[in-house]
């Protein structure tokens, strides 16, 4: 019986260790690609991660490419939410636990619903400085997969025409941390993603603003809205 268990644990630690460096090949190849996604986001999270931080996740953080191993660490969303509770979330997060490093992982289309203007307004008011990563596909991606989903024939999957879930235009969010005295900042390639987060960390910990980076993820299908 002790030999079989052996086995077993032998054969299963190998195909963890398999499954673990296949996902860190995909990252780092996205990460080579001209298009930013949220695997290289995540993985370049968990490159910076540590014990400190508490990470709140409204969709797409990718849980393949970021390990979490201390407890309340991680915070998902809830089936008793809705969108937008993301980033006043974790200013709820912050106020609980002010001397940790706080760092809110929303889509465009959730950043939206959180009434950013509020939620910064009250970062600034509060002294509760955090990091929001706002992974950027241009509209709401979660309608749109569940439109395919229910509708695979549809009208809108036929024409690829979702009314109302691409953006049309996109407003600089980067501004609205500015508008408010925070740092914020947009970037386009995954070259640029490590050190503009290196950059928004030093802003939240040193100089206690809050701090927004703007990831255009170009028309990424995928993950949250």
């Amino acid at each position: 019986r002790e030999a079989l268990i052996a086995q077993r644990l032998t054969r299963l630690t190998k195909e963890h260790d398999e499954q673990r460096a296949n996902w860190r090949r995909e990252a780092e190849e996205k990460g080579r690609s001209q298009t930013l996604t949220f695997e290289w986001v995540s993985h370049c999270l968990n490159q910076i991660k540590d014990d400190n931080m508490i990470f709140v996740n409204e969709y797409d953080l990718s849980l393949r490419h970021i390990e979490f191993n201390t407890p309340g660490s991680y915070l998902g969303f809830s089936p008793a939410g809705g969108l937008g509770w993301g980033v006043g979330g974790a200013l709820g997060v912050k106020l609980g636990a002010p001397e940790k490093t706080v760092i809110s992982v929303v889509g465009d289309g959730t950043y939206l619903f959180s009434v950013p203007s509020s939620c910064h307004m009250v970062s600034a008011m509060h002294n509760l400085p955090i990091l929001i990563i706002v992974c950027n596909n241009g509209g709401w991606n979660a309608t749109q997969m569940a439109t395919r989903g229910v509708h695979p024939q549809g009208w809108s999957v036929r024409t690829e025409n979702f009314p109302f879930g691409r953006f049309g235009m996109q407003p600089a969010y980067e501004m609205f941390a500015q508008a408010c005295g925070g740092h914020g900042e947009v970037v386009h390639t995954p070259q640029e993603f490590p050190i503009a987060l290196q950059r928004a960390l030093k802003v939240v910990r040193e100089e206690k603003r809050q701090a927004l980076i703007n990831v255009d993820c170009g028309n990424v299908r995928g993950f949250g809205v």
